[in-house]
């Protein structure tokens, strides 16, 4: 591990099998921001074809606001306009989820691992978030709606099981050449004493009150540092 001023960078060994050698830097910006930067770097003889994939993993007891694509992608709003992943085991009338026009929650209460869920999706909004005991995380990860991800588009994913639940995000799939590296950049953002209910409409009001979406996020702290 090597620090530094505001934070610290953590390096793993190459993986015998893969070559693969994965390294994550965090620095602290204070106001409740944390850019991670994550790195994988091909230290084998031959090309990989991979992608960054970014897991933060919360104990149970709070609920995951998993934000939708809402506007239209055409003038006459008739082509599709979003997609839903799911994995085998999600049961889709689980109910630890609540289908939103504009938002899926999911909440981390489960009765037994055989309950577990996962959903992915592309997310042009860019963020997603976990929130208990009054305190929101919301996690930022930028989306290239030109790019290739892993699971049938996911570059956003959120696994609940009965010990604990996941938010996921995934850099674009590539192939990466000997001695070369992907990265991908996350921001994290914790905020104190908020009041939340899983509700479209109270989600749809923290955006705004807490400026979840604003634009200095993206020209600001996913690009500067």
């Amino acid at each position: 591990m090597t620090r530094f001023d505001r934070g610290f960078e953590v390096r793993q060994g190459p993986d015998a099998a893969t070559g693969i050698r994965k390294s994550m830097r965090v620095e602290l910006l204070g106001d409740g921001f944390v850019v991670v930067d994550h790195q994988i770097a091909n230290t084998g003889s031959g090309p990989i074809e991979t992608a960054p994939w970014a897991i933060t993993q919360f104990r149970v007891g709070g609920v995951a606001i998993l934000p939708q694509q809402v506007a239209g992608i055409d003038q006459a709003g008739v082509l599709p306009n979003r997609s839903l992943v799911l994995w085998p085991y999600t049961n889709i009338n689980s109910p630890a989820i609540t289908w939103g026009n504009e938002y899926v929650f999911i909440r981390a209460n489960l009765a037994s691992q055989a309950e577990a869920v996962k959903l992915g999706y592309p997310n042009p909004r860019r963020w997603l978030a976990y929130y208990i005991d009054r305190t929101l995380f919301v996690k930022y990860a930028d989306y290239d709606p030109a790019a290739a991800y892993f699971d049938r588009g996911s570059s956003s994913q959120c696994y609940c099981g009965l010990e604990f639940l996941e938010l996921e995000t995934l850099a674009p799939r590539t192939t990466i050449a000997p001695g070369g590296s992907s990265s991908h950049r996350e921001v994290w953002r914790v905020i104190e004493d908020v009041d939340f209910s899983p509700a479209e409409a109270r989600a749809e009001e923290l955006v705004d009150e807490l400026r979840l979406e604003s634009e200095a996020i993206w020209n600001d702290l996913l690009s500067r540092y």
